[in-house]
């Protein structure tokens, strides 16, 4: 039977590794007459916390500009975080409580929600951080989401402007309001672009070596990870308005269509394969299948496994896409239809 935690990591990676977002055109669809509408998901205040709270050390660890190793290790010793932090509780938990706020307003933008739920989203991740703060030996465990390394990268890109001016020691809203007038992350908060993405890319740095450390990811998708995380980081601190218009541009300016979205996804059904299995690489599959192997056989996997993990790949990225308000339900059943169809084929011939 497929290793159901292997699975969810290669799942992960890849919707990192392809960047986990899509927004399609008319051609990608047989109804030529249907026009673009947002849509937003609604509010899911339970993930939130579980991100909050999953990576709350490494958000100490950027605060206090301490190890995270270092921490980690004041915590298994019995400490708490505060303590670990070497700095005052009180403004720990200030500068928590103000990317607490980021975190929030996030939600609100990104989320269908109503302003009470945001307020009480707000509320229960200060609370939870008070608690986590004087916790000896603090450790989260949340529930399963099902887009880790996404949602990390994710929060960290959110938040990038906060972390930034924490470690150049300036004050948040001169840093956000340099940023609304144009500027750039870098420029507001006058690091170099190598020390800046050093710091901010460790937290990521280290989660995925913890997935790569336990045997979830092989060392080759810990790379791969790791450098998606530099360039988007890199590109976010180097573009005006910072990681929000990024974000933006990427949506209005780098549309790819339900067909070539397809095409490439095809191109690539090896390397996802690849994380379907803990056998084989990319690279080892694809000598299997140049000696004779059909892919189904160099895998090792029966039929139903492999279809059904390569759905779960590509569904991730279409439920990005639907999570983001970058195309409809409707859009994304039909994505769901023909992605079925299409592996079906690939992978039975």
């Amino acid at each position: 039977m497929i290793n159901k935690k292997k699975l969810a990591a290669g799942i992960l990676s890849a919707a990192l590794l392809f960047n986990g977002t899509i927004i399609l055109t008319q051609p990608a669809f047989a109804d030529d007459d249907w026009s673009y509408k947002v849509v937003k998901a609604p509010l899911d205040s339970q993930k939130v916390v579980d991100e909050w709270m999953t990576y709350l050390v490494m958000r100490v660890s950027t605060i206090a500009d301490k190890d995270y190793n270092d921490i980690q290790a004041e915590l298994a010793s019995g400490g708490t975080l505060a303590e670990a932090s070497g700095i005052s509780a009180s403004e720990l938990t200030a500068r928590l409580n103000q990317a607490a706020d980021q975190i929030a307003a996030a939600a609100a933008q990104s989320y269908e929600a109503k302003p009470e739920q945001i307020e009480k989203l707000r509320s229960e991740l200060y609370g939870k951080t008070a608690d986590a703060l004087v916790k000896p030996g603090f450790a989260y465990s949340a529930r399963q989401t099902g887009s880790d390394f996404t949602s990390l990268l994710n929060d960290q890109l959110k938040s990038l402007a906060f972390s930034a001016a924490q470690l150049a020691g300036k004050d948040y809203q001169d840093v956000s309001d340099a940023l609304n007038q144009g500027g750039t992350i870098q420029n507001a908060v006058g690091l170099s672009a190598g020390y800046l993405v050093s710091k901010l890319t460790e937290p990521l740095e280290q989660q995925i070596q913890e997935a790569h450390n336990s045997g979830n990811i092989s060392k080759k998708q810990a790379e791969q990870l790791e450098k998606q995380a530099e360039e988007k980081i890199t590109a976010a601190i180097q573009t005006p308005g910072g990681a929000a218009a990024l974000a933006e541009t990427a949506k209005s300016g780098a549309k790819i269509d339900g067909a070539v979205f397809f095409q490439k996804r095809l191109q690539s059904i090896i390397r996802d394969a690849s994380l379907l299995t803990a056998n084989f690489d990319a690279d080892e599959l694809v000598y299997e299948i140049e000696h004779g192997k059909s892919l189904l056989k160099a895998t090792g996997l029966s039929s139903e496994q492999l279809i059904s993990g390569l759905q779960g790949i590509w569904s991730s990225d279409i439920d990005d896409a639907y999570r983001n308000g970058q195309i409809t339900a409707k859009q994304a059943e039909e994505l769901r239809d023909q992605a079925r169809q299409l592996i079906a084929s690939a992978v039975r011939g």
